[in-house]
């Protein structure tokens, strides 16, 4: 029998506050284009889940989809 050396409930705890903080340092970089505008910067989110859906990059993808929705939040997109 192996025995972890990390509880299941508290790793997937640390694996949950690592995504947080993988998104939130993403999210900063697209922050930097915001003087080009919202829109600008929305287009380049999903350009991005683009590019690394096909590279097959899944945990990158699942990174980007919660910076885009972090990003509407903050950003709401103005209707055409």
């Amino acid at each position: 029998m192996k025995v972890s050396a990390v509880p299941p409930l508290q790793s997937a705890v640390l694996a949950i506050e690592q995504a947080i903080f993988r998104q939130g340092r993403i999210m900063e970089g697209y922050c930097f284009n915001l003087p080009r505008g919202d829109a600008s910067v929305r287009d380049m989110i999903l350009e991005d889940i683009g590019r690394f859906s096909d590279l097959g990059v899944c945990r990158h993808v699942s990174d980007l989809f919660e910076v885009l929705k972090r990003f509407d939040l903050a950003h709401p997109p103005t209707p055409a």
